[in-house]
């Protein structure tokens, strides 16, 4: 934590916890925010993995301009838990690649007040070595549930499906070094989040 630049600091919690609300906060205050899932977006779109992912599912998982699409693909890959490593391997790399470059850039631009990293697989993957912190956001599951369904269009067992390639909750929640409350007020989250942001921006931080 005495390293020079800004503080990074990573995101975990369960599915539908409000991570990426939690993430949005930061970025109001002024942190750059790096969200795995928007870039894994992105690295879908690549063309290498766009023809792998042809060659393995067909026609029926792309949309009107060829691309994946991210619904269809999922009603496979959630499935099935060699089909998601296997589409995994072809995402994850690039991912992370350019999760880190886009770390290394915010951290050597003196103006970067903190770099937030929101990551589904934090904990699971090589990113939450490089967080100075850990803020596990929490929420009720059944509260989550609720989320996933009308947020998201899940069906019932949706989540628990895709949680149940994750870390344990106590294990994510054991590990994080601060917990953000998001399961009421979202006044009071961001009250949360505040002093937080305060408590990582400090010059005399150790």
């Amino acid at each position: 934590m005495s390293r020079p630049g800004p503080k990074v600091v990573g995101l975990a919690g369960g599915v539908a916890s409000g991570k990426s609300t939690v993430a949005a906060m930061f970025a109001r205050l002024g942190a750059t925010v790096i969200d795995a899932d928007v870039i894994a977006r992105e690295m879908l779109t690549r063309p290498e993995v766009v023809r792998r992912v042809r060659e393995a599912w067909g026609e029926a998982v792309l949309d009107a301009q060829g691309l994946p699409d991210r619904r269809k693909l999922a009603e496979v890959v959630f499935k099935d838990a060699a089909e998601l490593k296997r589409l995994t391997s072809w995402t994850h790399p690039l991912t992370i690649a350019e999760m880190r470059a886009r770390l290394d850039r915010a951290a050597a631009d003196p103006t970067t007040p903190l770099i937030v990293i929101d990551a589904p697989l934090l904990l699971e993957g090589p990113s939450h070595a490089w967080c100075d912190a850990i803020i596990f956001v929490e929420a009720g599951a059944g509260l989550r549930r609720t989320r996933a369904q009308k947020a998201r269009g899940w069906a019932e067992g949706e989540l628990d499906r895709r949680e149940a390639l994750q870390a344990p909750l106590d294990e994510k929640r054991r590990r994080a070094d601060a917990v953000v409350r998001n399961d009421g007020a979202e006044e009071k989250t961001l009250e949360q989040v505040k002093r937080l942001f305060g408590l990582w921006t400090r010059k005399d931080r150790i």
